[in-house]
Protein backbone atom coordinates (compact mmCIF):
# COMPACT_ATOMS: atom_id res chain seq x y z
CA UNK A 1 0.00 0.00 0.00
CA UNK A 2 3.00 2.32 0.22
CA UNK A 3 3.65 1.81 -3.49
CA UNK A 4 0.15 1.56 -4.99
CA UNK A 5 -2.36 4.36 -4.37
CA UNK A 6 -6.06 3.60 -3.89
CA UNK A 7 -9.04 4.41 -6.07
CA UNK A 8 -11.49 5.38 -3.32
CA UNK A 9 -13.99 6.65 -5.89
CA UNK A 10 -14.38 3.25 -7.56
CA UNK A 11 -14.25 0.61 -4.84
CA UNK A 12 -15.48 -2.76 -6.08
CA UNK A 13 -15.58 -6.39 -4.96
CA UNK A 14 -11.92 -7.20 -5.72
CA UNK A 15 -9.34 -5.38 -3.61
CA UNK A 16 -6.83 -5.52 -6.46
CA UNK A 17 -9.29 -3.67 -8.70
CA UNK A 18 -9.09 -0.50 -6.63
CA UNK A 19 -5.36 -0.46 -6.15
CA UNK A 20 -4.21 1.89 -8.88
CA UNK A 21 -1.38 0.40 -10.99
CA UNK A 22 1.91 2.28 -11.20
CA UNK A 23 4.84 1.97 -13.57
CA UNK A 24 7.70 0.47 -11.56
CA UNK A 25 10.90 -1.51 -11.74
CA UNK A 26 10.94 -4.43 -9.28
CA UNK A 27 13.69 -6.90 -8.47
CA UNK A 28 14.08 -9.75 -5.94
CA UNK A 29 17.26 -11.28 -4.52
CA UNK A 30 17.17 -14.68 -2.81
CA UNK A 31 19.84 -15.32 -0.18
CA UNK A 32 19.17 -18.64 1.51
CA UNK A 33 15.88 -18.28 3.41
CA UNK A 34 15.86 -14.49 2.94
CA UNK A 35 14.15 -12.59 0.14
CA UNK A 36 15.15 -8.99 -0.52
CA UNK A 37 12.89 -6.86 -2.72
CA UNK A 38 13.69 -3.44 -4.22
CA UNK A 39 11.27 -1.23 -6.14
CA UNK A 40 11.70 2.00 -8.08
CA UNK A 41 8.64 4.06 -9.05
CA UNK A 42 9.66 6.90 -11.42
CA UNK A 43 6.37 8.85 -11.51
CA UNK A 44 4.17 9.66 -8.52
CA UNK A 45 0.46 8.79 -8.66
CA UNK A 46 -1.87 9.99 -5.85
CA UNK A 47 -4.95 8.39 -4.31
CA UNK A 48 -8.06 8.94 -6.41
CA UNK A 49 -10.48 10.79 -4.11
CA UNK A 50 -13.12 13.50 -4.64
CA UNK A 51 -11.33 16.85 -4.48
CA UNK A 52 -12.95 20.21 -3.67
CA UNK A 53 -13.32 22.49 -6.68
CA UNK A 54 -14.17 26.13 -7.37
CA UNK A 55 -15.74 28.45 -4.81
CA UNK A 56 -16.26 26.73 -1.47
CA UNK A 57 -17.47 29.82 0.40
CA UNK A 58 -18.61 33.21 -0.89
CA UNK A 59 -17.00 36.04 1.01
CA UNK A 60 -18.69 38.97 2.78
CA UNK A 61 -16.09 41.78 2.58
CA UNK A 62 -18.03 44.19 4.82
CA UNK A 63 -18.20 41.56 7.56
CA UNK A 64 -14.60 40.46 7.11
CA UNK A 65 -15.63 36.99 5.96
CA UNK A 66 -13.16 35.78 3.31
CA UNK A 67 -14.08 33.89 0.17
CA UNK A 68 -12.63 30.39 0.07
CA UNK A 69 -11.46 28.99 -3.27
CA UNK A 70 -10.14 25.52 -4.14
CA UNK A 71 -7.14 25.49 -6.48
CA UNK A 72 -6.09 22.51 -8.63
CA UNK A 73 -3.87 19.95 -6.87
CA UNK A 74 -0.08 20.31 -7.00
CA UNK A 75 1.75 17.05 -7.74
CA UNK A 76 5.50 16.37 -7.52
CA UNK A 77 7.16 17.11 -10.85
CA UNK A 78 7.80 13.94 -12.94
CA UNK A 79 11.59 14.12 -12.59
CA UNK A 80 14.18 11.60 -11.39
CA UNK A 81 14.61 13.65 -8.22
CA UNK A 82 10.95 13.00 -7.37
CA UNK A 83 10.96 9.26 -8.03
CA UNK A 84 10.07 6.86 -5.21
CA UNK A 85 11.91 3.83 -3.81
CA UNK A 86 10.86 0.94 -1.61
CA UNK A 87 12.70 -1.98 -0.03
CA UNK A 88 11.50 -5.08 1.79
CA UNK A 89 13.20 -7.99 3.57
CA UNK A 90 11.08 -11.17 3.92
CA UNK A 91 11.78 -14.23 6.05
CA UNK A 92 10.03 -17.07 7.87
CA UNK A 93 11.11 -18.57 11.20
CA UNK A 94 9.30 -20.95 13.60
CA UNK A 95 6.26 -20.83 11.32
CA UNK A 96 6.07 -17.03 11.53
CA UNK A 97 6.17 -15.14 8.23
CA UNK A 98 7.48 -11.60 8.69
CA UNK A 99 8.96 -8.71 6.75
CA UNK A 100 10.68 -5.36 7.30
CA UNK A 101 10.20 -2.52 4.84
CA UNK A 102 11.14 1.05 3.92
CA UNK A 103 9.36 3.46 1.59
CA UNK A 104 10.77 6.82 0.52
CA UNK A 105 8.56 8.99 -1.65
CA UNK A 106 5.40 11.06 -1.25
CA UNK A 107 2.17 10.77 0.69
CA UNK A 108 -0.56 9.45 -1.63
CA UNK A 109 -3.13 11.55 0.25
CA UNK A 110 -3.00 15.32 -0.05
CA UNK A 111 -2.34 17.98 2.57
CA UNK A 112 -4.64 21.00 2.17
CA UNK A 113 -2.35 24.04 2.17
CA UNK A 114 -3.90 27.50 2.53
CA UNK A 115 -2.69 30.96 1.59
CA UNK A 116 -4.40 34.33 1.93
CA UNK A 117 -4.70 36.76 -0.97
CA UNK A 118 -6.57 39.91 0.02
CA UNK A 119 -10.07 38.84 1.10
CA UNK A 120 -9.63 35.35 -0.32
CA UNK A 121 -8.26 32.12 1.10
CA UNK A 122 -6.86 29.77 -1.53
CA UNK A 123 -6.80 26.07 -0.62
CA UNK A 124 -4.41 23.87 -2.61
CA UNK A 125 -4.10 20.06 -2.29
CA UNK A 126 -0.39 19.25 -2.16
CA UNK A 127 1.39 15.90 -1.87
CA UNK A 128 4.24 16.07 0.64
CA UNK A 129 7.39 13.93 1.04
CA UNK A 130 7.03 10.85 3.22
CA UNK A 131 9.17 8.03 4.59
CA UNK A 132 7.60 4.89 6.05
CA UNK A 133 9.50 2.36 8.19
CA UNK A 134 7.39 -0.76 8.61
CA UNK A 135 7.11 -4.41 9.52
CA UNK A 136 4.49 -7.16 9.57
CA UNK A 137 4.01 -10.77 10.70
CA UNK A 138 1.59 -13.67 10.33
CA UNK A 139 1.24 -16.96 12.21
CA UNK A 140 -1.32 -19.72 11.60
CA UNK A 141 -2.63 -21.96 14.40
CA UNK A 142 -4.93 -24.54 12.80
CA UNK A 143 -8.13 -22.64 11.96
CA UNK A 144 -6.82 -19.45 13.61
CA UNK A 145 -4.51 -16.90 12.10
CA UNK A 146 -2.81 -14.08 14.02
CA UNK A 147 -1.40 -11.17 12.03
CA UNK A 148 -0.11 -7.68 12.62
CA UNK A 149 1.50 -4.73 10.93
CA UNK A 150 3.15 -1.57 12.23
CA UNK A 151 4.80 1.47 10.66
CA UNK A 152 6.35 4.79 11.54
CA UNK A 153 5.42 7.61 9.13
CA UNK A 154 8.05 10.33 8.94
CA UNK A 155 6.20 13.26 7.37
CA UNK A 156 7.59 16.59 6.19
CA UNK A 157 6.28 18.25 9.39
CA UNK A 158 8.89 16.60 11.60
CA UNK A 159 8.47 19.06 14.49
CA UNK A 160 4.66 19.09 14.46
CA UNK A 161 4.54 22.87 13.96
CA UNK A 162 2.40 22.96 10.78
CA UNK A 163 -1.20 21.90 11.47
CA UNK A 164 -1.92 21.67 7.73
CA UNK A 165 0.52 18.74 7.34
CA UNK A 166 0.19 15.43 9.17
CA UNK A 167 2.46 15.00 12.17
CA UNK A 168 4.96 12.15 12.25
CA UNK A 169 2.96 9.22 13.54
CA UNK A 170 3.03 5.56 14.49
CA UNK A 171 0.33 3.25 13.18
CA UNK A 172 -0.34 -0.39 13.94
CA UNK A 173 -3.00 -3.00 13.24
CA UNK A 174 -3.61 -6.37 14.91
CA UNK A 175 -5.97 -8.92 13.40
CA UNK A 176 -7.31 -12.40 13.83
CA UNK A 177 -8.60 -14.74 11.12
CA UNK A 178 -10.97 -17.50 12.16
CA UNK A 179 -12.09 -20.24 9.76
CA UNK A 180 -15.26 -21.58 11.32
CA UNK A 181 -15.59 -24.11 8.47
CA UNK A 182 -14.40 -24.63 4.92
CA UNK A 183 -17.19 -22.28 3.76
CA UNK A 184 -17.35 -19.67 6.54
CA UNK A 185 -14.58 -17.40 7.84
CA UNK A 186 -14.37 -14.22 9.89
CA UNK A 187 -11.66 -11.58 10.29
CA UNK A 188 -11.57 -8.83 12.92
CA UNK A 189 -8.94 -6.09 13.20
CA UNK A 190 -8.00 -3.27 15.55
CA UNK A 191 -6.07 -0.27 14.25
CA UNK A 192 -4.61 2.69 16.11
CA UNK A 193 -2.75 5.82 15.02
CA UNK A 194 -0.60 7.72 17.55
CA UNK A 195 0.67 11.16 16.53
CA UNK A 196 4.13 12.32 17.56
CA UNK A 197 5.10 15.95 18.32
CA UNK A 198 1.43 16.64 19.07
CA UNK A 199 0.71 20.19 20.27
CA UNK A 200 -2.91 20.38 21.41
CA UNK A 201 -2.91 24.19 21.83
CA UNK A 202 -1.53 24.69 18.30
CA UNK A 203 -4.08 22.29 16.81
CA UNK A 204 -6.98 23.99 18.63
CA UNK A 205 -5.88 27.44 17.48
CA UNK A 206 -5.57 26.25 13.88
CA UNK A 207 -9.01 24.64 14.01
CA UNK A 208 -10.62 27.90 15.21
CA UNK A 209 -9.09 29.69 12.22
CA UNK A 210 -10.15 27.07 9.69
CA UNK A 211 -13.72 27.64 8.43
CA UNK A 212 -13.69 24.45 6.32
CA UNK A 213 -12.30 21.91 8.81
CA UNK A 214 -12.83 23.21 12.36
CA UNK A 215 -12.39 19.78 13.95
CA UNK A 216 -9.51 19.44 16.43
CA UNK A 217 -7.43 16.29 15.85
CA UNK A 218 -6.49 13.98 18.69
CA UNK A 219 -3.12 12.54 19.59
CA UNK A 220 -4.46 8.97 19.27
CA UNK A 221 -7.33 7.59 17.20
CA UNK A 222 -8.55 4.04 16.64
CA UNK A 223 -10.80 2.02 14.37
CA UNK A 224 -12.15 -1.52 14.09
CA UNK A 225 -12.91 -3.54 10.99
CA UNK A 226 -14.32 -6.91 10.10
CA UNK A 227 -14.73 -9.21 7.10
CA UNK A 228 -17.28 -12.03 6.93
CA UNK A 229 -16.89 -14.52 4.05
CA UNK A 230 -19.48 -17.20 3.29
CA UNK A 231 -19.47 -19.62 0.36
CA UNK A 232 -22.83 -21.41 0.59
CA UNK A 233 -22.18 -23.24 -2.71
CA UNK A 234 -19.10 -24.03 -4.78
CA UNK A 235 -20.03 -21.37 -7.33
CA UNK A 236 -21.55 -18.77 -4.96
CA UNK A 237 -19.51 -16.37 -2.78
CA UNK A 238 -20.60 -13.57 -0.43
CA UNK A 239 -18.65 -11.04 1.61
CA UNK A 240 -19.50 -8.33 4.12
CA UNK A 241 -16.75 -5.81 4.91
CA UNK A 242 -17.07 -3.00 7.45
CA UNK A 243 -14.86 -0.30 9.01
CA UNK A 244 -15.77 1.98 11.93
CA UNK A 245 -13.64 4.93 13.08
CA UNK A 246 -14.24 5.13 16.83
CA UNK A 247 -13.63 8.84 17.28
CA UNK A 248 -15.71 10.28 14.44
CA UNK A 249 -18.24 7.41 14.37
CA UNK A 250 -17.95 7.34 10.58
CA UNK A 251 -18.18 4.04 8.76
CA UNK A 252 -17.77 2.23 5.47
CA UNK A 253 -19.62 -0.93 4.43
CA UNK A 254 -19.08 -3.05 1.32
CA UNK A 255 -21.31 -6.08 0.67
CA UNK A 256 -21.47 -8.25 -2.43
CA UNK A 257 -22.58 -11.60 -3.82
CA UNK A 258 -20.68 -13.32 -6.65
CA UNK A 259 -21.85 -16.12 -8.94
CA UNK A 260 -19.48 -18.12 -11.15
CA UNK A 261 -21.34 -20.15 -13.79
CA UNK A 262 -17.97 -21.21 -15.26
CA UNK A 263 -14.30 -21.07 -14.26
CA UNK A 264 -13.54 -17.93 -16.28
CA UNK A 265 -16.75 -15.95 -15.77
CA UNK A 266 -18.05 -14.19 -12.67
CA UNK A 267 -21.09 -12.00 -12.05
CA UNK A 268 -21.16 -9.76 -8.96
CA UNK A 269 -23.91 -7.68 -7.37
CA UNK A 270 -22.81 -5.38 -4.56
CA UNK A 271 -23.35 -2.22 -2.57
CA UNK A 272 -21.00 0.41 -1.18
CA UNK A 273 -22.09 2.75 1.61
CA UNK A 274 -20.37 5.58 3.53
CA UNK A 275 -21.72 7.45 6.54
CA UNK A 276 -20.54 9.85 9.23
CA UNK A 277 -20.14 13.54 10.10
CA UNK A 278 -19.50 15.81 7.12
CA UNK A 279 -15.79 16.41 7.84
CA UNK A 280 -14.93 12.83 8.84
CA UNK A 281 -12.89 10.60 6.47
CA UNK A 282 -15.86 8.46 5.38
CA UNK A 283 -18.39 11.28 5.86
CA UNK A 284 -16.65 13.21 3.08
CA UNK A 285 -17.41 10.24 0.79
CA UNK A 286 -21.12 10.23 1.66
CA UNK A 287 -22.19 11.04 -1.91
CA UNK A 288 -20.15 8.12 -3.27
CA UNK A 289 -22.67 5.44 -2.16
CA UNK A 290 -23.56 3.08 -4.98
CA UNK A 291 -25.02 -0.22 -6.07
CA UNK A 292 -22.85 -1.93 -8.68
CA UNK A 293 -22.93 -4.88 -11.05
CA UNK A 294 -19.74 -6.46 -12.38
CA UNK A 295 -19.14 -8.97 -15.13
CA UNK A 296 -15.58 -10.33 -15.18
CA UNK A 297 -14.03 -12.66 -17.73
CA UNK A 298 -10.59 -14.09 -16.94
CA UNK A 299 -8.21 -15.57 -19.47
Amino acid sequence: DNINPWDYANISSEIEDYRLPVTALKTDWYVGPLTFEADWIPVFLPDRVPLPRGVLQHGIPDAGVPAILAAPPVLPAPTLGHSQTAFRLMHSVWGIDYSLSLYSGFDHHFSMISRREGNQIILTPEYKPLKVFGGDFQKVFGRWGLKGEAAYFQTSDRNGTNPEIANPHFQYVLGNDWSLSDRLSFTVQWEQTIREKFNAALEERAARQNPMHPEVPQRATASVSGVLKWNPLDYLTSQLIGVLNLRDKDSFVLAFLSYEPADAIRFTLGGLFFSGPAQSPFGQMDKEDKIFVEVKYSY
